[in-house]
Parts: structure tokens; C-alpha cells; sequence
């Protein structure tokens, strides 16, 4: 009795073998897709319960009201006292310059003293912009490092003996006077758009054709 040997589907090259070979690269990718969502998964549920647990221990989930600052006037000590402190800032900054012709611009910028055109111009001003408190206190132009530490030397001690509190008094009294103007044209604005006059223009418009055909 003679035994019958399947044939080795596997190692042959007919269309069954193929379709085998399909199935089982199909089956493969199926699971490494589920494989990657199921990794995709776990790493989002990782970020979401790492990011819980700093909202919980850190900040709010709305926005904390925070009140608003208090508008102070400048007085006249803390207006003094700002301008000794960028006039010393810039005292600072020009004694470091040792050669002004081959030193740069940017290297002689201070707040109140800076490099045009091979001098050192300096303004004794106010605020952030050093704006000019008086035209008496304008722009001295200054050859040398030297030179100008030594004006603005003396200008500190101006500053700190009083003389220029008059000046800067006066400043001040000009910046109200603007901060008031600006509010009160805010609320004369303010109330003209909510009183409901009709608005006039001032002249007719005509449409571009009927200026031409004029």
C-alpha cells in the first residue's frame, strides 16, 4: 500500500502559494496597525494625564481677574529721581568709550548722550524718550568721551542741588495739562457718539463719471 505526500504549497509557486503569501502580509499589517493605534493611544492617555496633573497642581482653568493698576501722578522727587538715574546710566556708558572716532554708534548710545557724526550730542531730557524739559536744556555737542562726562558731571549736580526743579516742575505741569486735554476730548467723543445728532459732511461727493462728463 503506497502512501500519498501532500505537496508543499508553501514552497511552490502556484496560485494558491500566492494567495497564501497575500493573507499572510495582510494579516501582519492588520496587526501592526492595531499595534500602532493601541501605542498612539497609550502615549495620548500618558500626555493627557501628565498635562491633568499639572493643571491641577499649577495655574486655574479660567482666567483670574486681576485688578488694575492705579494711575500715580509723577511728583517732582520721583520726576528728579528718574532722570539722576538715566543720567547716570549714561555717564556710565560714555566713560567706557575710549576712542569715539573708531568706536560705533551703537556702543555710545545712552539715554540721554549719543554718537552723530564723530561728536557726542547730550540733551538733558525727561522720561523714556528724553523729552526736552526746556529749550535752555537743548543739545550740547561734545568732542571727546571726556568732555561729555565732565557736562554731564555737572549736570547731576545740578540736578541733585535743586537748580533744575524749576524746569522740570514746569514739565510736569505741561504733561497734565496734555493728559487732562486728551481725557476730556475722550469723554466730549465719547458723549457726541452716543447723543444720536446726525452726522453733516462737509462738502457733496460726486461719483468719478459725473466729474468727467463735467
Amino acid at each position: 500500500m503506497s502512501l500519498y505526500l501532500a505537496p508543499d504549497i508553501s514552497s511552490t509557486s502556484s496560485p494558491l502559494s500566492s494567495l497564501f503569501d497575500e493573507i499572510s502580509i495582510y494579516i501582519n499589517y492588520i496587526g501592526s496597525k492595531k499595534f500602532s493605534r493601541e501605542f498612539n493611544q497609550d502615549k495620548k492617555e500618558i500626555i493627557m494625564s501628565t498635562l491633568t496633573r499639572l493643571k491641577a497642581k499649577f495655574g486655574h482653568n479660567t482666567v483670574v481677574p486681576v485688578e488694575a493698576e492705579k494711575y500715580q501722578a509723577r511728583t517732582l522727587t520721583s520726576a528728579i529721581q528718574n532722570t539722576l538715574d538715566r543720567l547716570e546710566e549714561s555717564i556710565e556708558i560714555i566713560s567706557q568709550v575710549k576712542d569715539l572716532r573708531r568706536t560705533r554708534k551703537a556702543e555710545c548710545k545712552s539715554p540721554m548722550c549719543h554718537k552723530y557724526r564723530g561728536n557726542l550730542v547730550f540733551k538733558l531730557g525727561y522720561g523714556k524718550y528724553n523729552h526736552t524739559i526746556s529749550e535752555d536744556l537743548n543739545e550740547i555737542y561734545l568732542t571727546s568721551p571726556a568732555e561729555a562726562v565732565a557736562c554731564m558731571q555737572d549736570a547731576k549736580k545740578m540736578i541733585i542741588e535743586g537748580a533744575l526743579d524749576q524746569y522740570m516742575n514746569s514739565h510736569l505741569e505741561v504733561l497734565r495739562a496734555r493728559t487732562q486735554a486728551a481725557r476730556d476730548a475722550l469723554e466730549a467723543a465719547k458723549e457726541n457718539a452716543n447723543s444720536g445728532e446726525p452726522v453733516k459732511r462737509e462738502t457733496s461727493i460726486f461719483p468719478i463719471a459725473d466729474k468727467k462728463a463735467a
